[in-house]
């Protein structure tokens, strides 16, 4: 199977190339699409079970990542860096830096909209892109290769959620309050 140039820049842009593209196709593919081609009498599988698969091996290698970094931290600060890296918000973030929308394969009346750019459609189709690297790793005994590629598209957000520090603002209120609230 031929590898398109447009395949080749996403690779390059990821840092991984795949072994068998199919599965970054796949990883590509909306929903939108999907249903399209079937109407059409075409097969052409969604995203959505790799995006399932994406957010596991996410949550895995940031858990790793920041417990190896923040081997200090207590579980409870731990988890919220990890909720600030494995989140909707982030994840858009990071896919648009990559122009995944670019690269989605979406419906016709889909086409018309935004949907190239909702947050939620690139957070999804970046874990959908993660665990077609993922899948496509193991197959190639590649899994070091693949985690490094996904640190690499992480690592900004990384350094800086840990910088931060654990600004939760809402919490610190809260324990601020139950802390100040005795009667007197």
């Amino acid at each position: 199977m031929g590898v398109g140039k447009e395949f080749i820049e996403l690779m390059n842009v990821i840092g991984y190339n795949f072994e068998d593209i199919s599965h970054l196709q796949v990883a590509l593919t909306h929903s939108s699409y999907s249903n399209e081609m079937k109407k059409k009498g075409f097969r052409a599988d969604s995203n959505e079970a790799y995006e399932f698969l994406g957010d596991a091996v996410l949550e895995l290698i940031i858990s790793e990542a920041l417990f190896i970094r923040c081997s200090k931290a207590g579980e409870g600060v731990l988890t919220k860096h990890r909720q600030r890296l494995v989140c909707e918000q982030t994840l858009a973030k990071i896919a648009a830096c990559l122009k995944l929308g670019e690269y989605l394969n979406v419906g016709t009346g889909e086409e018309s909209t935004d949907v190239r750019s909702r947050p939620k459609v690139l957070a999804d189709a970046l874990e959908a892109v993660i665990a077609a690297m993922y899948i496509d790793a193991a197959a190639a005994n590649r899994s070091a290769e693949c985690k490094s590629a996904i640190l690499a598209m992480f690592e900004t957000e990384i350094t800086a959620v840990i910088s931060r520090g654990n600004t939760d603002y809402k919490s610190m209120l809260q324990q601020f309050v139950e802390k100040n609230s005795g009667t007197e």
